[in-house]
């Protein structure tokens, strides 16, 4: 476009780097309206534990997921315990482990037991691969590939079969499936497994999937890609029904973890002092824990790709297919009651310290404070107490402490009332520092000091220059970014990784070569630049604040729009498609904004190509930028794209509820923070404002507070709306659709 020990917690996180071809699994099918007699059956499925594998191929989130979605089924859609069977690690029991057996038997089991109108979740967490597919005509795969799911006792490669020894097979899951739907019944079903693009990789992720070689499938075995009948090889982009679901079957979505060309890789969550997780099964159960409303499965996949380019990563984007894409998630039109956020008893080893029950799925972070209210029907219920602050936080729960109460006595503060209700007082986003590590070609990574030395002269003096926005950790699971030694060259590599896969649409990684270290005299300087680039674009979509449940906060909603040429007025409306939002060089776009709130906000869009630049796009010069309820800005930057940037974009939506002169922050997209503070102060903008620090904080390393303090959320929104850049790519042939 032109325009409660973390680090041994931490420690514990394996490293593995791998290649890979073919899309990731992690499949949704998701469902029609429940009648009231209806049941929902949920299977969950985590193999974490491989005994006939190498060590290196054990995993540790596949566990951790089921218990996750276990606890996300209960309390946000009410699952029934004695409705869930868990087939996960190693236990003792043999009938409860995550054999092919075992599996096959508990979905032969739900064919059997389910009727008409039930809903069947189904979770498969743990290794994917490929294997050479089966001669069957109604089995068509492309590249001669069948995508299998590892179960704990897969064996490997049996040459005289021709198969991986206990694998479940793409085909035999869309049998199951079959089998299940032909009852009645629907089926939510994640499948968080992975064989995808080739992919450089910073490190601190485990992929979920293991290459052919760890199976002891020979190289011969593999199939060579034919040319098609317009003389190109197939195009992995466009090969997408791994499950083969037919587009235009009703109540069935299929969702997978990421693109073909990208990753899906577990990790811990919430950094730092979580737990491994796949990333695709704690992302799609953040988004359902805290959307405030009703989703749709197109909208649920917006929101995974949202929370990912907050997280800071350009990748991976979700990939589906299916006919019920616009249907409500579990077929719901209002939201079910959420558990309230209410106090445990004071912890006896730790005065003052009390349990919560919700935690980072939730959007709580250490240093969130929270105010304090009685218990539901105590006299002056709504008078605060006081608040508490998040010393401690997981996935599910959280620890908080005693700040500050309306009355203490003489030994201190009184203790809280159990069962007191909890809210947000502010929100926490963090240090805004870009953690950087100094890595090895081999994937080593050089605590501070032991690196070479005109490499550390290089980064000490970047991290000591004004504002700074980076920090420099030791810890491969830490970083972000990765300053990655070529011999004399030097890269920039993203945690996520890059992929060096010939696909087109990928991010243009040229971007981020900083060059030969013998030649480059402004080594820090450079090095100083481009990080801080890539800091600056990182915080920005870090701010997005979507995931605070709060009906009453701004609401904002964008859009793109498709122009045959430069007659059309009217446009039409980019839908996020299997591959997300897709645009190509040589389309006419434009934008479009929404003030879905009940107030008039004050707007500004900022664009971040796939390269770290920002540009304001909105307002122009002369134009109001100030939108009343429902009003709609249509259209915003009309231009053609080129091929200038490829790969992961975005736009950044800033509103503020409208209060006395007009604010706009398009001067966020200039270098100089004294040129920012300057024309905010001509527009009016109201000096010293927390939303005016937090920004200059994560753009300009301001020495501020992180906290946004006593600008009450709803007073300020800030939304992304992602898409992917690329070149058209060759059609391939259609695979065979699951029966109907």
């Amino acid at each position: 476009m032109n325009a409660s020990g973390p680090r041994d917690r931490a420690a514990g996180f394996r490293i593995l780097q791998q290649g890979h071809r073919r899309a990731c699994w992690l499949v949704i099918l998701l469902l029609v309206p429940i009648p009231s007699w209806a049941k929902t059956h949920a299977l969950l499925v985590g193999v974490s534990h491989y005994p006939y594998l190498d060590y290196r191929w054990q995993l540790e989130g596949p566990t951790n997921d089921v218990e996750l979605f276990a606890e996300v089924l209960t309390e946000v859609f009410g699952v029934q315990s004695q409705n869930m069977v868990r087939l996960a690690g190693w236990p003792n029991d043999v009938t409860s482990r995550p054999t092919r057996n075992n599996i096959r038997r508990q979905f032969a089991r739900l064919a059997a037991d389910v009727e008409p109108g039930d809903q069947v979740v189904i979770l498969l967490g743990g290794h994917g691969s490929r294997q050479p597919a089966n001669d069957e005509t109604n089995d068509l795969e492309p590249d001669g590939l069948d995508e299998i799911f590892l179960p704990a006792d897969v064996k490997g490669w049996n040459g005289s079969a021709g198969r991986v020894e206990g694998a479940i097979v793409d085909d035999e899951l869309r049998t199951w499936l079959s089998a299940i739907r032909e009852r009645g019944a629907f089926v939510w079903c994640l499948i968080d497994a992975c064989h995808s693009g080739t992919m450089v990789r910073g490190g601190g992720e485990i992929d979920r999937q293991l290459p052919a070689a760890a199976l002891g499938i020979p190289s011969t075995a593999q199939p060579k890609v034919e040319p098609q009948r317009d003389g190109t090889t197939l195009d992995p982009i466009r090969e997408r029904h791994n499950l083969g679901l037919d587009d235009a079957a009703d109540g069935l979505v299929a969702m997978y973890a990421s693109q073909p060309y990208e990753s899906a890789p577990e990790r811990i969550l919430p950094w730092p002092d979580g737990r491994p997780h796949g990333l695709f099964t704690y992302t799609v159960a953040a988004a359902l824990r805290q959307h405030a409303g009703p989703l749709t499965y197109r909208e649920l996949a917006a929101a995974v790709t949202v929370r990912y380019r907050a997280m800071g990563r350009a990748q991976p984007t979700p990939l589906f297919e299916g006919g019920g894409l616009d249907r409500e998630v579990l077929g719901l039109s209002a939201w079910p009651q959420r558990p309230r956020w209410l106090l445990g008893p004071e912890i006896a080893t730790r005065p003052g310290h009390y349990p919560l029950a919700v935690g980072a799925l939730l959007g709580l972070a250490v240093g969130t404070k929270l105010t304090v209210f009685p218990p539901t029907g105590h006299n002056h219920s709504e008078s605060a107490l006081g608040q508490v602050e998040v010393v401690d936080v997981d996935a599910l729960k959280a620890i908080v402490r005693q700040q500050r109460f309306s009355e203490a006595g003489s030994n201190g503060p009184p203790a809280l009332p159990i069962g007191s209700r909890c809210t947000p007082l502010d929100l926490d986003f963090g240090d805004f520092e870009l953690r950087i590590g100094l890595q090895a070609d081999d994937g080593t990574l050089w605590p501070a000091g032991a690196g070479p030395a005109d490499l550390e002269a290089a980064l000490s003096l970047a991290s000591t220059a004004p504002n700074n926005l980076t920090r420099r950790v030791d810890q491969t699971a830490d970083a972000e970014w990765f300053v990655r030694v070529r011999g004399d060259e030097l890269v920039l590599v993203p945690a996520s990784g890059w992929s060096d896969s010939a696909v087109p649409g990928e991010p243009i990684a040229e971007a981020f070569r900083i060059g030969q270290r013998s030649h480059r005299k402004d080594l820090s300087q450079r090095l100083s630049t481009v990080l801080q680039t890539i800091a600056r674009a990182h915080h920005l979509t870090s701010l997005e604040t979507s995931r605070q449940v709060n009906s009453a906060a701004l609401s904002i909603a964008l859009e793109i729009y498709r122009f045959r040429d430069t007659d059309d007025r009217t446009g039409e409306l980019v839908a996020w498609g299997p591959h997300g939002l897709v645009l190509h060089p040589g389309e006419w776009i434009a934008f479009s904004a929404t003030n879905r709130s009940p107030h008039t906000v004050d707007l500004t869009l900022l664009f971040i190509d796939s390269s770290y630049g920002i540009r304001p796009l909105f307002p122009r010069s002369n134009h109001s930028n100030r939108l009343q309820p429902g009003e709609r800005a249509f259209p915003i930057y009309r231009t053609r794209l080129n091929d200038a940037t490829l790969g992961g974009e975005s736009v950044v939506a800033i509103a503020v509820k409208a209060a006395g002169p007009i604010q706009s922050f398009v001067a966020l997209a200039q270098p100089s923070l004294a040129r920012y503070r300057a024309q905010q102060q001509t527009r009016g903008q109201r000096a010293g404002s927390p939303l005016t620090e937090l920004l200059e904080r994560a753009l300009y390393g301001a020495a501020h507070r992180r906290n946004v303090g006593a600008m009450p959320a709803e007073d300020y929104a800030i939304a992304v709306l992602p898409w992917i850049t690329r070149r058209p790519a060759p059609t391939a042939a259609p695979p065979a659709s699951i029966p109907r």
